[in-house]
């Protein structure tokens, strides 16, 4: 069993592994337009070929809704 402090340097150390494995590899943006709304994505792929969803937005295809996309960015 480990003492409180040896947990803690064994949890620190295995968060520093994990950090540097988790490479980046690869950044994707998707943009979906369709009649009735405008979607966009931005995900990354790591080195372990897992994808993260880092922002989505969704608005409506009107004019108004356009610009609010567009401010959005």
């Amino acid at each position: 069993m480990l003492y409180y402090n040896e947990q803690w340097y064994a949890n620190k150390f295995f968060s520093i592994i994990q950090k540097l494995f988790f490479m980046i590899i690869k950044y994707s943006v998707g943009l979906d337009v369709s009649a009735a709304d405008i979607k966009a994505c931005i995900s990354v792929i790591d080195i372990e070929q897992r994808v993260k969803v880092q922002f989505s937005k969704t608005h409506s295809n009107t004019k108004k809704g356009f610009w609010n996309f567009i401010i959005g960015l």
